[in-house]
């Protein structure tokens, strides 16, 4: 199984759990995959960098296979749900509407909007 989740306004929100849950994939053998936006076109390495020290900072240095980046424009949704149909994710977690929206639509099986913090 291939699990992906996003990190600005989802992982943050609740880091100790989903630590807590992606953790307990890996052991369980299950892939975990991180997809995020930033402002670059393209992503840059030192945007690369900066996320995985904002996770470490959230506990999340050891709980996860791949780091995805994507711009942050107006096409994020649709970026997102090309990389999801890519892989072939069977599990989305996002807190934008539009982006599990787009994730369910590319065929992702089961696509989690736990809250909606951000627009």
């Amino acid at each position: 199984m291939i699990a992906v989740f996003d990190v600005d306004g989802t992982l943050d929100a609740c880091p100790r759990e989903f630590q807590s849950m992606m953790s307990a994939l890996k052991a369980a053998a299950h892939q975990v995959h991180i997809l995020t936006g930033v402002d670059n076109d393209p992503p840059t390495q030192q945007d690369w960098d900066e996320k995985c020290a904002y996770l470490a900072a959230m506990g999340m240095a050891e709980c996860w296979d791949k780091l995805i980046l994507v711009p942050r424009d107006r096409l994020i949704a649709q970026r997102k749900a090309a990389y999801l149909a890519s892989v072939r994710a069977d599990v989305f977690v996002d807190n934008s509407e539009e982006n599990v929206a787009a994730a369910a639509q590319a065929g992702v099986p089961l696509c989690l909007l736990p809250w909606q913090t951000r627009i």
